[in-house]
């Protein structure tokens, strides 16, 4: 799973509930690939855009909504009831400070956040996120002579119309 920073939480409460304590400690994590030999990777970074509209009825609420949303008291709330990481620095300070997770992994995620690179802006993401992996999933499917351009094939027919998910 590539960003899912919830996975971590989600399994710890799968113990004696569906995983073993062993099976959870056999969890795995690691910083996203590199994808251009020699260069320091870019993990993706995921969320929600969160934005007032300019014809919104209640502009003045819809800020104050998203201003609690995106507070640190908020970020830190949701990574330790949730596992959904914080995108600041002094939000990941208390998450580190709670020991609800692995000193490595919150300095894993910090990184990715201050590392990472924007998923690309389009209406179709769904649809070229669906594609990709539709292509590129069972890694042990892929062939590094063909899956590029199969990728690349059935992704711009997807985006014409040409062919479905």
């Amino acid at each position: 799973m590539l960003n899912w920073t919830f996975a971590y939480k989600f399994y710890e409460g799968l113990i004696d509930a569906g995983i073993t304590k062993q099976q959870f400690e056999d969890l795995g994590y690691a910083r996203y690939p590199e994808t251009v030999e020699g260069e320091a990777s870019r993990p993706p970074i995921g969320g929600i855009d969160i934005g007032v509209g300019a014809y919104s009825d209640s502009p003045d609420d819809a800020m104050e909504a998203a201003q609690c949303i995106t507070s640190k008291k908020a970020q830190v709330e949701l990574a330790l009831s949730n596992g959904l990481m914080p995108s600041t620095n002094s939000a990941y300070d208390e998450v580190a400070a709670s020991g609800d997770f692995p000193e490595d992994l919150i300095e894993l995620y910090r990184t990715s956040v201050d590392e990472g690179g924007p998923r690309p802006k389009s209406a179709f993401y769904s649809l070229i996120s669906s594609a990709i992996q539709a292509r590129w999933h069972s890694p042990e499917s892929v062939d590094p002579n063909s899956t590029p351009k199969e990728s690349a094939d059935y992704l711009q027919d997807v985006l014409e119309g040409k062919a479905l998910l």
